[in-house]
């Protein structure tokens, strides 16, 4: 009796171990761009894909605050656009709001049914006149 609940329980284990080890789900990776104060929001994010997912299909949505200030949704545009191969992808984040505070906090949400959500926080470089 106890070998066979041992057997069961290395069983188990070992089909929960294979399945994790096989299994591909979309991931965010680092942000891309600049943030200067007073111009406009332009970043983006690679995205990994999973297998056999259209970029098309990704749902993508960002809240996006200068310091506590939220920037109103209808000033935000955020889109997916296809990377370089068939898994990647690469969302943009644009605003058209200037930016005025030296923190900018990105809630970047993506997906449609099980969404995943990453928080950015990002400081702003403040352009150099040369002249």
């Amino acid at each position: 009796m106890n070998q066979t609940v041992n057997f069961r329980r290395a069983l188990a284990g070992g089909l929960l171990l294979a399945s994790a080890l096989t299994c591909d789900a979309m991931s965010l990776g680092r942000i891309r761009g600049v943030v200067w104060i007073g111009q406009p929001l332009d970043v983006n994010v690679p995205v990994r894909l999973e297998p056999g997912e259209d970029v098309a299909a990704v749902c993508v949505a960002a809240d996006i605050l200068y310091a506590d200030s939220r920037v109103n949704g209808s000033q935000v545009r955020v889109y997916a656009e296809p990377g370089n191969t068939r898994d990647e992808a690469t969302v943009r984040i644009r605003s058209t709001v200037p930016v005025d505070e030296p923190v900018v906090n990105i809630y970047l949400k993506v997906g449609c049914g099980q969404a995943m959500t990453r928080k950015y926080v990002l400081l702003t470089e403040v352009p150099v006149d040369y002249t």
